[in-house]
């Protein structure tokens, strides 16, 4: 990989954003889009492995718990962030949070609790006090977030 890709996929250096997708998301359409469309490790993981052809025998309660949605490339089978994408998230669907890693936009927020390092709480926007958060395209998010939401 020469140096002008490793800086298109590297990693942001921006507070990352995280939202409970059951309380800060307003387009569940657009989210179950999304996640159908993400790359789920744990099923590339277990096609790598797996010999069955149809996947009729496997263990389907493994699956689905983390989705990389968004600007994600998976190479080699390793995951590379896409700055060029409109956001990067991680979708943990067992606890119903978005960790927003990259964006095209951004909103000031509040920062977490420790369960979530250098991450600010997107349901928490503080024009006065917050840091510069990435976070999820403003149509799909709860209407008193949008006017929050500024490009980056």
């Amino acid at each position: 990989m020469n140096i002008l890709m490793e800086e298109q996929f590297s990693i942001a250096t921006m507070a990352g954003g995280v939202i409970c997708y059951t309380t800060g998301i307003d387009n569940y359409d657009w989210l179950l889009n999304e996640e159908s469309q993400g790359i789920d490790m744990r099923i590339v993981e277990h096609d790598a492995k797996c010999t069955e052809r149809d996947h009729a025998d496997c263990d389907y309660s493994l699956w689905h718990d983390t989705v990389y949605m968004g600007g994600w490339y998976l190479i080699n089978g390793e995951l590379l962030l896409n700055r060029a994408a409109e956001y990067s998230a991680i979708l943990d669907t067992s606890t119903a949070e978005i960790q927003v890693v990259h964006s095209h936009w951004m909103m000031p927020a509040r920062r977490c609790s420790p369960c979530f390092p250098h991450q600010n709480n997107l349901e928490e926007p503080d024009s006065e006090y917050g840091m510069p958060t990435y976070c999820l395209p403003p149509h799909v998010l709860i209407p008193s977030l949008r006017h929050f939401v500024t490009p980056c």
